[in-house]
């Protein structure tokens, strides 16, 4: 796994192969199969590094697309570092994709607008199609980003802060949804079909929302801070806010705003 987060996709599948000559583990089998859709899909890919951020592209189709997410990475970079008090310790990967190669490779669901890997720390991006549309992809790759930012800073965050938190520094405002889904049914995942996925976004930026908008930042970076140094989420919840997270969240209901769209999902669904 380590050969695949810096990667280095031939040593991963060499080494994925001797491990599965030894003993058969799908896990093993799966990181097999998708290793061999990326060297597929990646070999004749350009590279462009910066001192943050290696970004793979197809430089026939995506060197226009590779400008304008450095762009947009460079500011999500110095906003969300400044957001959260954090910055990755070393370069992040961003491999921009067809749509099609994007979806063969991660097996996100349609309506996904981009990926980060929790297993191998790297933002993946449907590119295809987003010329033109500057404010859309900057939603998506700063999501993503806080996203990697997220992983770095507090891996054991809850899935309902990692998805409110990028929604809200992407620059996304909450919506009032009818369905109220309890927080804690979403700390470990979020519901497959479109609809009530879209629910459980709407309630995680919410939550953030309300967090925010009632203590400011300071309590929620002390939150992440305390995740990320191993307490649980009562604990880390209780030296941030005061009170334990159950209690809270029991205690909770979302500030009421403005009234959901009434068709589309108009989030990114993300790995982990």
């Amino acid at each position: 796994f380590s050969l695949y987060r810096q990667n280095d996709l031939p040593g991963a599948q060499k080494q994925a192969q001797a491990a599965l000559a030894l003993r058969r583990d799908e896990e093993l089998i799966e990181l097999l199969l998708t290793l061999r859709r990326e060297i597929r899909v990646q070999r004749n890919y350009d590279n462009a590094r910066t001192s943050h951020f290696t970004v793979l592209f197809d430089g026939y189709e995506h060197e226009e697309m590779r400008v304008a997410v450095l762009d947009i990475l460079k500011d999500a970079y110095a906003d969300v570092g400044k957001a959260l008090n954090h910055f990755p310790g070393g370069p992040v990967t961003v491999i921009l994709y067809t749509g099609k190669d994007f979806s063969d490779i991660t097996r996100a669901p349609d309506w996904a607008g981009g990926m980060f890997g929790m297993s191998d720390g790297k933002i993946r991006l449907p590119v295809q199609g987003a010329e033109g549309q500057e404010r859309m992809l900057r939603r998506v790759v700063t999501h993503e980003y806080v996203h990697a930012l997220l992983h770095s800073l507090a891996p054991a965050t809850p899935l309902w802060l990692h998805e409110g938190l990028a929604q809200y520094l992407s620059g996304d405002r909450a919506v009032h949804v009818a369905q109220v889904i309890p927080l804690p049914m979403l700390a470990e995942g979020f519901p497959g079909d479109a609809r009530a996925a879209y629910a459980a976004y709407m309630v995680s930026l919410q939550a953030v929302s309300d967090l925010v908008e009632e203590r400011g930042m300071p309590p929620l970076r002390r939150l992440l801070g305390e995740l990320g140094a191993g307490k649980n989420m009562e604990e880390a919840f209780t030296v941030a806010y005061g009170m334990p997270f159950s209690r809270w969240a029991r205690q909770w209901r979302p500030v009421e705003r403005g009234e959901v769209p009434e068709t589309g999902t108009g989030r990114e669904r993300d790995d982990g």
